[in-house]
């Protein structure tokens, strides 16, 4: 049975996107490809778990919904994970960064989030099988990386929900270091309003468990 690195795994409210507040259980799979400076999840000492393991936390929870996120969950080998938890009757929904080939995996997955960060160039040509494409305002050139994502998939995106949520700029808002939960939530959120209300195939998305102090 494969084993994988497990940074945590928890039950809370979703907290981004088109299934903000519905209760999940969380597996959040260690390590990213990506180094973002405003990354919020801290990635030491992960935990080596077997499917098996990780199945028995997971049917603790009382919902058949389950998330997949990192870091960055599918530079780990997630295919027999997937498969146990589709025999055991979750719904499993993905959060991944784009950059990762998706298509072997899309019948596994009942939900697929992209949240891309990278340059265009590093993004798979999979994103197009997002249900949701969540964007981030803050960002430098965030505007142009938009566009230029938008462009390059045009029509593909057309069943795709387009969100924008504003981003902190502190790493550190779980630690509860730096500035205070207020002054977090506040970054960006006027530009990403502004930029909703001038394109209208976007849903302004603001990071709920922030708001709430949850995970």
């Amino acid at each position: 049975m494969q084993t994988y690195r497990v940074q945590e795994i928890f039950y809370s409210l979703k907290g981004e996107g088109q299934w903000t507040g519905c209760p999940m259980s969380f597996i959040r799979l260690s390590g990213c490809n990506l180094n973002c400076s405003f990354c919020d999840t801290v990635h030491d000492q992960p935990k080596d778990m077997t499917t098996e393991e990780i199945l028995k936390q997971v049917v603790e929870y009382p919902t058949n919904k389950v998330v997949l996120t990192g870091g960055e969950p599918l530079i780990q080998s997630v295919l027999e994970l997937l498969t146990k938890l589709r025999e055991y009757g979750f719904a499993v929904h993905l959060e991944t960064n784009g950059t990762q080939p998706i298509r072997e995996l899309e019948s596994y997955f009942n939900w697929i989030a992209i949240s891309p960060k990278s340059p265009i160039d590093t993004l798979s040509e999979d994103i197009f099988l997002a249900d949701e494409m969540k964007f981030l305002c803050g960002l430098p050139g965030w505007e142009n990386y938009i566009k230029d994502v938008l462009e390059r998939l045009g029509h593909q995106l057309s069943r795709t929900k387009l969100y924008l949520m504003p981003i902190a700029k502190s790493k550190h808002f779980y630690r509860g270091l730096d500035r205070s939960r207020e002054e977090l939530i506040d970054v960006n959120v006027e530009a990403a309003k502004s930029y909703c209300l001038q394109h209208s195939e976007f849903s302004f998305c603001i990071q709920m468990h922030k708001v709430l102090g949850i995970r």
